[in-house]
């Protein structure tokens, strides 16, 4: 749900909200068949599903994003990342979400100091696009 108050917009996103069967089902298959075939144990079975467990926490958690006046917030279960608008120089828009870069043109180091921000959850994407290329604009890219 998009929520915007005084120039803040905030939304939730879940990716696993629409596919809660399916996602319940690969995971009973995946951990039956990793347990059986590639450990043969209790131990190594229990750890592996941790790790997959963990690895995949962002698409079963819920990420609320937040944009402020001078910055934007990502709150995870675990933590929250802020983020100055001064420090991106491109806005890239796809259908699933909207592509934060510090760098003015396509580099092979967008995918680890970009961030990717999902439309999941917004009511009006468009709205959350122009409010991110006029705060782009405006702090000098």
């Amino acid at each position: 749900m998009l929520k915007t108050k005084e120039n803040i917009i905030a939304w939730t996103s879940l990716p696993a909200r629409d596919r809660k069967k399916r996602i319940v089902f690969w995971i009973v298959i995946f951990t039956i068949v990793w347990f059986i075939y590639l450990f043969g144990g209790l131990f190594w079975g229990l750890f592996s599903l941790l790790l997959l467990l963990v690895s995949t926490a962002n698409f079963y958690t819920p990420t609320r994003y937040t944009l402020k006046e001078d910055h934007l917030e990502i709150k995870r279960p675990l933590y929250t990342q802020k983020k100055e608008y001064r420090t991106f120089r491109r806005v890239v828009v796809d259908k699933k979400g909207v592509f934060l870069s510090p760098f003015p043109k396509p580099s092979r180091l967008d995918a680890f100091r970009g961030v990717y921000l999902l439309f999941d959850g917004a009511d009006n994407p468009d709205k959350i696009v122009d409010f991110l290329r006029k705060k782009v604009e405006e702090s000098g890219a």
